[in-house]
């Protein structure tokens, strides 16, 4: 009886399998023209524990995090040239949440201009 009621239990599909147990989030970051910008840097942040994760937009502009603890999370886009953008998002467990941006040229935020005059040298020979 115990040999069959263990063959049983091996025999029995686990309730748990299958089951999604954490979060993902994807979108698309591009320019203000709509053009996708590959090779972005999007940083994904879990507001309470500081655990972040970077990724990379592939060249068509998307990325995806998966397996994502439920929670709050702080979502920064960036790339060279551009003005980073931040959102915050409560992600759920077993949500696919959708968060795309749109970045903007950024200033330019320092300027510099040297100026230097040179003397004038007269040799004279005696």
């Amino acid at each position: 009886m115990k040999t069959l009621l263990f063959v049983a239990l091996l025999a029995m599909p686990a309730t748990t399998s299958g089951q999604a147990l954490g979060a993902s989030v994807s979108g698309t970051i591009a320019d203000s023209s709509g053009t996708p910008l590959a090779g972005s840097v999007v940083t994904i942040a879990h507001v309470l524990n500081g655990r972040r994760q970077d990724v990379r937009t592939g060249s068509t502009g998307i990325y995806r995090a998966v397996g994502l603890l439920p929670g709050d999370y702080d979502i920064t886009a960036g790339h060279d040239g551009f003005a980073p953008m931040t959102r915050r998002v409560t992600l759920v467990v077993d949500s696919d949440a959708m968060v795309n941006f749109t970045l903007a040229l950024a200033g330019v935020k320092d300027r510099v201009t040297v100026t230097a005059e040179t003397a004038l040298l007269e040799i004279t020979l005696s």
